[in-house]
């Protein structure tokens, strides 16, 4: 998801590059909640899990309100196939300040990355109920229920966080791959192309413009967003040869180009 910190994005994923140089940057034998992240990280690239872990829980011990530290030990735990005492750390976490805004981010995001939708909607509907102006709120909420097929309620979501944050790329991406659900292909450009206004280098919403310019028939703009999607993420060129959106271009020479 667009709308998550970086670094909560970077921890979920756990490799070895996962998080960018940050606070992170101290000494591995400092002792600090930092270092004791970063030597998580480490560890859990390194394969030594069980290290990890106490890594993680130190950093915790360190710093309580440390939503890296907590996320930390819940992906230590989801990788060993056992989300919910994940989630249950997390929860315990939670009870300790339940109108901390951050701890309910932390739920929220290990919810959905553990697939856990339903968990992740209560999350952010907590998050909405004590912020509820903070447009990155409702684009989780709108990713959420556009998982759980509730499309309505999810474009009504994109729209509310277009209204806290005008200038919110993401709602404008999500809401225009909402309105391409319902058909509704011209004002799915229209928002696509407002999304490629406040973030030109970002490829979701280019190559979501290039799918409602094929299912319109527009051959060659459609071609054009793709070419420009797949310039930014070339991991697309896979995604599109198997999109029905873009049967109808699946015997133009320059499709197949870009899609091999």
């Amino acid at each position: 998801m667009r709308a998550t910190n970086i670094v909560l994005t970077g921890l979920l994923a756990m490799g070895t590059h996962a998080v960018e140089a940050t606070a992170f940057d101290q000494a591995e034998d400092s002792e600090t909640a930092a270092a004791y992240i970063q030597k998580g990280q480490k560890l859990f690239a390194e394969k030594k899990v069980e290290e990890a872990r106490k890594a993680f829980e130190k950093a915790a011990e360190l710093e309580p309100d440390n939503l890296i530290a907590r996320v930390g030990q819940f992906v230590i735990l989801l990788n060993q196939g056992r989300p919910d005492e994940g989630l249950a750390i997390l929860d315990k976490w939670i009870e300790e300040k339940p109108d901390d805004p951050q701890r309910w981010v932390g739920k929220f995001h290990a919810a959905a990355h553990a697939k856990r939708p339903k968990v992740a909607l209560k999350a952010v509907d907590k998050l909405i109920e004590l912020e509820p102006a903070k447009g990155e709120h409702w684009v989780g909420r709108g990713q959420i229920l556009t998982a759980l097929d509730r499309h309505k309620e999810a474009l009504e979501a994109f729209d509310k966080a277009i209204v806290a944050v005008p200038k919110h790329e993401a709602a404008w991406s999500n809401r225009g791959g909402i309105l391409v659900h319902f058909k509704k292909y011209d004002e799915a450009i229209k928002s696509f192309s407002k999304a490629i206004e406040l973030s030109p280098k970002w490829a979701d919403p280019w190559y979501g413009r290039a799918r409602a310019k094929a299912l319109l028939g527009d051959t060659d703009d459609a071609l054009s967003d793709l070419e420009k999607a797949i310039k930014l993420r070339p991991g697309l060129k896979n995604e599109a040869s198997k999109s029905a959106d873009f049967k109808s271009l699946r015997d133009n020479e320059k499709f197949k180009s870009l899609t091999i």
